[in-house]
């Protein structure tokens, strides 16, 4: 089942899944770069891992933005992950343009009370 799955996918329709994900990285950099954020741009992968001058605790940011009423966004610190505190993870697949926007303003609010 599988293998019939996979034999069915064209070289049109991967290229579209690539075109997707591709514009909604382009977005998502170039937002980020526009409020400062540091980060390696990504390459083949669905996730941001970024810092930004304001923020020096990516532990207390991230549960300040679960603890939000207006708008929940979920971050991973980059403690997880061994890296600095300053250091977190977003992951951007199935981010609206929308949401890009209403995640990085909420980031930068949250920045601005450590």
């Amino acid at each position: 089942m599988l293998s019939t799955l996979l034999s069915s996918l064209t070289k049109e329709y991967l290229e579209n899944v690539r075109q997707y994900y591709k514009s909604k990285r382009d977005f998502i950099v170039k937002l980020m770069r526009e409020y400062n954020f540091s980060f390696p741009e990504p390459r083949g992968a669905f996730y941001i891992f970024a810092k930004h001058s304001k923020i020096k605790d990516a532990n207390l940011l991230a549960r300040r933005l679960l603890s939000r009423e207006d708008l929940v966004v979920g971050i991973v610190p980059g403690s997880v992950f061994r890296s600095d505190s300053n250091y977190f993870r977003i992951c951007y697949s199935t981010l609206t343009e929308k949401d890009a926007e209403d995640m990085v303003r909420l980031i930068m609010e949250e920045a601005r009370l450590q």
